[in-house]
């Protein structure tokens, strides 16, 4: 899906208020799917149309209504919806059963693709009635599967794929427990024809013509588990199938004593290229279409260095690594939760712990930060990078955790909350506003699961005690560009904003779309939005 950002003129800036999104919130809708408020689905993704349509989902463990349909649910099972313009019930569909629906997406035609996991058997519902059943690995009730679905646009179920990964029993000294396997798809992408995946799994998983094997951390004769890799796919976007590999990193062993695990795994398509990132740490391969590249990253004396991996991929493969500190903490709170690309810029956000890797000098406070790094997309040269700089208390108890991501006039609104690593508890609430001429600035803190943007926009979710609200918001000036209203009526020479002239007799009819000055007079001059 394309990202909207404001076209902006360096004169005729419209900031966002500090403290609110931007924009004004046209409709709301509220749902109560959960008998009680730990039920409630933190992370329930939402996804904007280009006519401005949202598509909302989340999980339900009691029948909910959505417009006219009424959804049973089967234990806690997923459900997926579609809101007009105007914040109406087009229809809703469930996925009976234990499932979690971890990303959804929607491409230029209205289709609807979402990805999630599952645990034994659900039913995937479709409008016209032609359901279908999916099941995982057998006798395991946790949700270690998963699945990709597509609806078209009136919400008709059009194909289906499901993932069950399998262990390798046969290792002598591996332990094998029923559910220690899984393939744990993340974001869903719809770009060229194609859909993409992430997905961060143990096991083996055969996906058409791609292997992904599963790599194993022990000593030999002795002992193994499991060890988890990360990767990108990307399938036919007509029927899901034609199943190829975009990116792989995994350890370089597959059986290897102190092997290490990759902890993070996202991406953002932009034309031709694929913008992935990774975290890991220990020596990785990425394996791309048009590379193989080792990356020995920093394992000495019992510190381990967690880097931000990031490649650009289409007929080449370039690699930057983002080096920091080793550091004695095995497993940290480095994240990509968002990217996006948007004109020239890549934009990441998540969650750092010790120093950022896109800016050194940053420390985060506590068990981790929530940062932004703007980038170029070209060399991967950092634009500026800023964290939250948020002291959540006790670094062994506390963290930060992100959950969304709109980007305004280089200006990036970040959602999220501070959790407590023992129970999973939310002790606050957090949102900040970034830019790369100041610090972060707090924003209003209720709980904002997920959101999303396109054309002019904006979609939240957000949850409160068992009831979610979904809420749109309109951009009043789509282009940021104020009118000076000429002073005379008569044609006159309009220029670009690069100060050329492109035409002598006032008709912008037939100019490409974007924003021109057209000068009527020596005094007289119009800002026009084409």
């Amino acid at each position: 899906m394309k990202k909207f950002l404001l076209s902006a003129c360096t004169l005729f800036v419209v900031t966002a208020s500090v403290a609110q999104l931007p924009g004004t919130q046209t409709w709301q809708q509220k749902l109560t799917p959960a008998t009680e408020a730990k039920a409630i689905y933190r992370f329930a993704p939402v996804a904007v149309g280009t006519d401005g349509s949202v598509i909302s989902t989340g999980t339900f463990d009691q029948p909910i209504t959505i417009g006219a349909t009424q959804l049973e649910n089967v234990a806690t099972s997923a459900y997926l919806a579609k809101f007009n313009p105007a914040g109406q019930a087009v229809w809703a569909v469930a996925l009976a059963g234990a499932a979690t629906i971890t990303s959804v997406d929607v491409d230029t035609e209205g289709n609807v693709f979402a990805a999630g996991t599952f645990a034994e058997s659900v039913v995937v519902g479709s409008v016209d009635g032609k359901t279908q059943n999916i099941t995982g690995m057998p006798d395991v009730t946790t949700e270690v599967a998963a699945f990709m679905v597509k609806y078209d646009a009136a919400g008709n179920l059009k194909a289906v794929r499901t993932f069950v990964p399998k262990a390798k029993t046969d290792i002598e000294g591996y332990f094998y427990e029923a559910g220690g396997v899984f393939f744990r798809p993340g974001k869903i992408q719809a770009a060229n024809g194609r859909v993409y995946l992430s997905a961060y799994f143990t096991g083996d998983t055969k996906i058409d013509n791609v292997n992904w094997t599963g790599h194993y951390n022990g000593i030999p004769g002795v002992y193994y588990v499991e060890m988890s890799s990360a990767g990108i796919l990307s399938f036919n976007a007509a029927d899901l199938t034609d199943g190829k590999e975009v990116a792989l990193l995994q350890s370089k062993e597959m059986l290897e004593e102190n092997g290490i695990p990759v902890e993070d795994v996202n991406f953002a398509v932009d034309g031709e290229t694929v913008y992935a990132s990774f975290v890991s740490s220990g020596l990785q391969m990425l394996t791309t279409p048009s590379s193989v590249t080792e990356l020995p990253l920093t394992d000495k004396d019992g510190k381990k260095e967690h880097p931000f991996i990031l490649a650009a991929i289409n007929a080449d493969t370039k690699v930057k690594v983002f080096t920091t500190e080793a550091h004695d903490k095995l497993f940290t709170a480095d994240r990509v939760k968002n990217m996006s690309v948007i004109g020239d810029k890549l934009y990441l956000a998540g969650t750092f712990y010790n120093k950022l890797g896109f800016n050194t000098e940053i420390v985060s406070q506590g068990g981790s930060d929530i940062f932004v790094a703007c980038l170029s997309k070209g060399d991967f040269s950092v634009n500026w990078a800023k964290a939250s700089g948020e002291n959540e208390g006790d670094m062994n108890k506390k963290q930060e955790v992100m959950t969304g991501m709109l980007v305004q006039k280089d200006k990036v609104f970040v959602t999220g909350y501070v959790e407590d690593k023992g129970n999973r508890n939310i002790d606050a609430n957090l949102s900040f506003n970034f830019s790369a001429d100041g610090v972060a600035a707090a924003g209003d803190n209720g709980f904002v699961a997920s959101s999303d943007a396109n054309s002019a926009v904006y979609a939240v979710m957000s949850i409160n005690d068992k009831e979610t609200t979904l809420s749109a918001y309109k951009l009043e000036n789509e282009t940021s560009v104020a009118s000076i209203n000429a002073l005379s009526d008569e044609n006159g020479t309009i220029y670009g904003l690069d100060g050329k002239i492109v035409a002598t007799d006032g008709n912008i009819s037939a100019l490409p779309k974007g924003v021109y000055i057209v000068k009527t007079s020596s005094t007289a001059r119009k800002f026009i939005v084409r």
